[in-house]
């Protein structure tokens, strides 16, 4: 009886995004992950194995074999199928395209590199010691800590205080997680962050953020074939191989840097989240404010905070002042400046301090909202939001 190969091709079209029955040829060594090329309508093209079985879906006659194996190593294993399928499903896309976006370009001259690393360490010990115990206190983080060394799916998010060092409290989870014989991925979309550099001083990992096509190919099959048990990037990142993932932390998870902006069109942090609840392992975010998305599952309870009490975040926390810029005398604009913001200006000049200004930004969503009840102005037709295009209305 035959072997038969469920094959992915990459192709444009949206309707051949389906897997293709191929035959195995006699003494071909493929599995799921398999890199392959088939002839697929006349062309020569690329495809990965996604199943194998005795029985084929397409009647024997008009199946073709498989021309050859593309390297032995299994590119993906069933885990990881299992997150490209449910990318694709989440953000409406093909399977080829997060297949594309997920897996790094083949280097065979890596691969022959590869050859000399020998077998892989059974664990991967922590070279950096966990933080003191006291940096915790402030903190109601005992469960956040148990899961870091037992993962079992939970969700945390982590509000740091203003004076703590990030990182230090990012490199005593990861130390637990390794300790307790489970991999590490960590994400990092702001350049500057230092959770990185924590993260990469704990133990021996891969960095994803390396340009290089040869060092991503590298870091790609050090964390495939085991030798890493530490994953540390940006938003890319988040389909590293992991072997026993258990322990997943995205840094400023509210960044819009970690929406990818080409097909797929995943959002880092909700893939993370994913891989997590898949693997079992423990996710934590990170951030000062929670994102709207964040935000919602926090209040559903799917997410568990972690935070210190309100009476240390005042006492640590800087000040503060809201000013209503808004002016309630009719027919007059809206203030750009306050006069407690230009004193204190004025103060920081004077005393030969330093001062910073931060324009806001746009937000994700705008509207027209009356002065004096705040109410928000509809559509009479649609009752949808009005907005303003432009700064000349005059209001």
């Amino acid at each position: 009886m035959g072997r038969y190969a469920r094959v992915v091709v990459g192709v444009a079209p949206a309707h051949l995004d389906r897997p293709f029955d191929y035959s195995v040829p006699d003494g071909m060594r493929v599995g799921v992950g398999s890199q392959v090329r088939v002839v697929f309508a006349g062309r020569r093209r690329t495809g990965w194995v996604v199943d194998v079985g005795d029985e084929p879906h397409t009647a024997p006659e008009r199946i073709r074999a498989l021309s050859m194996v593309q390297g032995e190593l299994a590119w993906f294993d069933e885990a990881d199928l299992a997150l490209y399928r449910w990318v694709a499903d989440r953000y409406a896309a093909k399977l080829a395209d997060v297949l594309r976006h997920a897996l790094p370009q083949r280097l065979a001259g890596v691969e022959q590199e590869a050859l000399g690393w020998g077998e892989p360490p059974v664990t991967v010990p922590a070279t950096r010691p966990a933080c003191p115990t006291s940096a915790w206190r402030p903190y109601d983080a005992s469960a956040l800590l148990q899961a870091a060394a037992r993962p079992l799916g939970q969700a945390y998010w982590l509000r740091v205080l203003p004076d703590d060092d990030v990182g230090a409290l990012v490199a005593d989870l990861i130390a637990r997680c390794l300790g307790a014989g489970r991999g590490v991925l960590v994400l990092a979309a702001d350049p500057a962050s230092r959770v990185p550099d924590a993260t990469l001083a704990v133990s021996a990992g891969v960095d994803w953020r390396a340009d290089n096509p040869r060092d991503r190919y590298r870091a790609f099959l050090r964390g495939r074939t085991g030798h890493a048990r530490l994953a540390v990037g940006e938003r890319a990142a988040v389909f590293a191989p992991v072997a026993d993932l258990g322990l997943v932390v995205v840094d400023d998870e509210a960044n819009p840097a970690y929406k990818e902006r080409r097909s797929p069109r995943q959002h880092a942090r909700e893939v993370a989240l994913a891989r997590a609840r898949m693997a079992g392992a423990t996710c934590v975010l990170l951030g000062d404010l929670p994102s709207a998305n964040l935000y919602r599952l926090l209040q559903a309870g799917h997410v568990t905070a972690v935070a210190a009490d309100r009476a240390t975040q005042r006492r640590r926390a800087p000040r503060v002042d809201v000013v209503d810029l808004s002016d309630p005398r009719p027919g007059t604009r809206r203030a750009r400046f306050s006069e407690l913001a230009a004193r204190a200006l004025s103060a920081a000049v004077r005393d030969a301090g330093a001062a910073v200004v931060l324009a806001s930004r746009g937000g994700q969503g705008g509207a027209v909202a009356c002065r004096g009840c705040r109410r928000r102005l509809t559509c009479p037709d649609c009752h949808g939001s009005l907005s303003v295009v432009g700064d000349d209305a005059g209001w």
